[in-house]
């Protein structure tokens, strides 16, 4: 009896002991797991921040629209010298630039594609080399590069590309404005007749193509730009259609520059005093545009106190090249106005199309025909229907004055009488700024964004 009782407890403790061992084994196995599951998810987080910054180093090559093969040999090497120059080795990336990014085929290259295949630092793969194809890290990442497609704020006015401030490539899409030039931006009421030359019918809010508001409306909305939410072409997706305004004569637009030229002078106020540098470099930047055989400004320099918002004030060369395609916004009062374009009344945002002289059968609000046959420098049409048009894109100007047959040029539009003839002079410049940007497309104008698409 004792001797069975000696072979029961024997058999019970090395039946605890083996139950032991499994449990120690059981726990150092899940302990390791678990520090192997947060090595390889640590990797993974590097992986992915890695072929997050790939990606849009690529991407800010891009798009091209005058060179596409040459902007993906540039992305692609962008891509993997940001890569290389931080520690990612060329056989861990592969890097693919697209076209995809805002249509199915976008016709440029528009993004890039950056995937990472690495070994992770796990202790399984160091004991068990046969599983690194199980538990390899990869992630992608895709940056995209357009310009901004989608618009609030906008001047009621139609831009052609068919006008002699754009370049002259056959395709209306090519056509890209020659940046600073001074230019013919609308020229209404020639010999008499009424403006159908680009002055857009924009309503109260709403969509786009509505269309067809009163005259004060269309003085209100340059003053103050136009609550109406526009979108051009991205990439073969046409843009939003606008209807011209044939019944606008040249009042509201007068009256309209008057009062939004009103609020002048916030960037001459701060440079009327500048310190000696700042106004030597504006100096130099003048000197840098001129060299250029630019159009001269046709009102007072830079910092003349005249309270008008020069030219010169509001963009400014970047520091290393004086090209017109280069500019930037200068801070005018970044105290107040924390340096955004907004604060000059001279900066706005207008509607390119491909000639407001012909009618593009886009058919707003079912009308479309017979109005004005003008173009910048043409005379007005007096057609009853209005011009139909197909937003291409946005451009940015800087808005200098006004001109009529009688008065000369004004830089305030603070012009009396002076016939049936009114020309409203700008300049285009190539950012078109908005904060917080996330609708982009494959447009030609405007400052570039590049963002993460997935």
């Amino acid at each position: 009896m004792m001797r069975r009782l000696r072979s029961v407890v024997a058999d019970t403790s090395g039946q605890a002991a083996i139950t032991m061992a499994a449990l120690v084994f059981m726990f150092a196995f899940l302990g390791i797991a678990v520090v192997d599951f947060g090595i390889w998810y640590d990797d993974r987080r590097d992986a992915q921040a890695d072929a997050d910054a790939i990606a849009l180093a690529g991407a800010q090559e891009l798009p091209d629209f005058d060179n596409d093969s040459l902007a993906r040999a540039n992305a692609e090497a962008r891509a993997l010298e940001w890569a290389t120059s931080n520690g990612v080795a060329a056989n861990e990336v592969t890097i693919t630039v697209i076209r995809t990014c805002f249509s199915a085929q976008d016709g440029f290259y528009t993004g890039v594609r950056a995937t990472v295949h690495r070994k992770p630092h796990t202790i399984f793969v160091s004991v068990l080399p046969g599983i690194e194809s199980a538990v390899a890290v990869e992630t992608t990442a895709t940056a995209c590069s357009g310009k901004p497609v989608e618009f609030t704020g906008l001047l009621p006015w139609a831009v052609e590309t068919a006008g002699s401030c754009f370049t002259d490539e056959t395709d209306p899409f090519a056509r890209t404005p020659i940046y600073g030039e001074l230019c013919e931006l609308s020229v209404g009421g020639q010999g008499g007749q009424s403006g159908d030359v680009g002055q857009l019918g924009f309503p109260s809010g709403g969509a786009c193509e509505d269309g067809n508001g009163s005259a004060q409306q269309y003085e209100n909305n340059i003053v103050f730009g136009a609550d109406v939410r526009c979108r051009s072409y991205v990439g073969a997706v046409p843009g939003d259609s606008v209807s011209s305004n044939p019944g606008v004569n040249l009042g509201p637009t007068l009256q309209g520059l008057e009062r939004r030229l009103n609020g002048d002078g916030l960037c001459d106020s701060v440079f009327a005093n500048a310190e000696p540098s700042a106004q030597q470099m504006l100096n130099q930047h003048a000197a840098a545009w001129q060299s250029e055989g630019l159009t001269p400004l046709l009102h007072d320099p830079p910092g003349s106190g005249d309270n008008i918002d020069d030219f010169r004030e509001v963009w400014t060369p970047s520091a290393n090249a004086g090209l017109a395609e280069e500019l930037t916004p200068l801070d005018c009062d970044g105290d107040q106005f924390n340096g955004s374009l907004g604060e000059s009344v001279r900066a706005a945002d207008v509607i390119v199309v491909a000639d407001i002289g012909v009618d593009d059968g886009t058919g707003c609000n079912g009308n479309g025909g017979n109005g004005g046959n003008g173009g910048n420098g043409g005379n007005g049409g007096n057609g009853g229907s209005p011009h139909c048009y197909q937003v291409l894109a946005f451009a940015h100007i800087y808005l200098e004055g006004c001109s009529n047959e009688q008065q000369g040029f004004s830089a305030t539009c603070d012009l009396n009488g002076g016939g049936n003839s009114l020309t409203v002079w700008a300049r285009f410049v190539e950012p078109t700024y908005r904060d917080n940007v996330t609708d982009v497309g494959l447009a030609r104008y405007g400052e570039t964004y590049t963002l993460l698409k997935e």
